[in-house]
């Protein structure tokens, strides 16, 4: 998995795919006791996005941030 290498509030974010289904797999890190949320699955990006501001509770700007990284490298 990879991480999103910008700053997230703290929160870090690893993106990666399913093994045998190559289906997109979110995994989220809270900043302050580094326990990791269950990681979840989603085959559409605004999905996916919806369900990481849902999670982390992080502003527009951050997920319009992550939006932009994930259409740079074409994910999902």
């Amino acid at each position: 998995m990879k991480k999103i290498p910008f700053d997230l509030n703290g929160y870090e974010i690893s993106f990666g795919h399913a093994r045998r289904t190559r289906i997109p797999i979110i995994k989220i890190t809270h900043p302050k006791n580094g326990v990791s949320i269950k990681p979840f699955y989603s085959v559409n990006r605004i999905n996916l996005l919806e369900r990481i501001q849902y999670e982390t509770g992080l502003s527009d700007q951050y997920i319009e941030s992550i939006n932009e990284h994930f259409q740079e490298i074409n994910y999902p």
